[in-house]
């Protein structure tokens, strides 16, 4: 089964929503770094055999202004360089849903 590690909810608007982030509950070896303050986006950190694995889980609401991805190169940079994730290791996905 899977068990909830996190989960960021929106508060503001009348549009309630957020992300959330989901794992094997077999899993041990991922933690929680940080939600960012101003967007819709959550980190962790997965322990594995080639080394820590920054994840992000990120929702981009459609006709969201650049910020949020000048705040992404940003965010990534400094977790990178804090948490010593070696940006080869860093993988973008994005799900069609819908």
């Amino acid at each position: 089964g899977y068990k909830c590690l996190s989960r960021r909810d929106r508060h503001e608007g009348s549009n309630r929503g957020g992300i959330a982030t989901y794992i094997r509950q077999d899993i041990k070896n991922i933690n929680f770094v940080q939600d960012s303050p101003d967007f819709e986006r959550s980190w962790r950190i997965l322990h594995s055999d080639m080394g820590a694995i920054l994840i992000g889980n990120w929702y981009r609401p459609p006709g969201e202004e650049l910020a949020s991805i000048n705040a992404l190169r940003i965010e990534i940079s400094e977790l990178s360089e804090t948490n010593s994730i070696d940006h080869s290791t860093m993988v973008s996905l994005k799900f069609p849903w819908g």
